[in-house]
């Protein structure tokens, strides 16, 4: 659903729920966004979303903002250089394309932060919440989203909060088949193998509580062999 409209308001501010899961720099940034007109088109989604506004699972060192609005994406452009000289930092490197644009804001004393601004199409699920005056994405469309960020990457990352995801208590079918809408491309031969991935991975990032390789791999395998009992039933493989 679009940002403008739609949410619901999550009990608390800012600096209560995501205290420790943002950064300074994080948190001053989203504020002075949000506040700004082009800012309500926009909603927070991606690993940063999930863990300091749902989960408090990882720390994520960027930020997601998709809008379904062309307009709002050229205005969140102009808009860049006025936010960075107010947070007192430089605009880094920086790439753009019709419907995406990525930007490192550099302070002087802090790690630079990351920015994509991104023009999103198709469904979109659940509501989004409001925390002070900044919007965020839905859980299951964080999830949906981290399915077809799996298909078309391979980050332990994204593995790691498909596993929070789930064992928060949402359905992977459901996510699945979310994910499916998003991405027509999306089949469950191809999905098994992307998820299979997991088993070259050697590291993954900190979590709260801890998720080590073995067990995220014993998590993720399973449902990799769901989806190629789909496709080839047990005996036919």
């Amino acid at each position: 659903m679009p940002s403008k409209g739609g949410c619901v308001m999550a009990n608390g501010q800012l600096s209560e729920m995501t205290k420790g899961w943002l950064t300074p720099l994080q948190a001053d940034f989203l504020t002075r966004f949000f506040a700004t007109g082009v800012g309500a088109s926009f909603f927070l989604t991606g690993g940063t979303a999930l863990s300091a506004f749902y989960l408090h699972h990882r720390l994520s060192e960027d930020l997601d903002l998709f809008t379904l609005d062309d307009l709002a994406l050229r205005e969140a452009d102009v808009l860049m250089p006025q936010l960075a000289a107010d947070l007192g930092c430089c605009i880094g490197p920086t790439r753009r394309t019709k419907h995406f644009s990525q930007l490192f804001l550099e302070p002087d004393a802090e790690t630079s932060l990351k920015i994509e601004l991104v023009r999103d199409f198709g469904p979109q699920y659940g509501e989004h919440i409001k925390v002070g005056n900044v919007i965020v994405d839905s859980i299951k469309n964080i999830g949906a989203n981290k399915l077809t960020a799996i298909l078309g990457r391979t980050e332990p990352k994204d593995f790691v909060d498909l596993v929070f995801i789930l064992r928060a208590g949402y359905d992977f079918d459901e996510l699945l088949a979310k994910a499916g809408e998003k991405d027509l491309g999306l089949q469950p031969f191809f999905m098994a193998g992307s998820l299979l991935q997991v088993r070259n991975f050697h590291h993954l990032p900190a979590t709260t509580p801890p998720l080590p390789l073995p067990e995220l791999q014993s998590f993720i395998i399973p449902l990799a062999d769901r989806l190629l009992d789909r496709v080839h039933p047990p005996g036919s493989r």
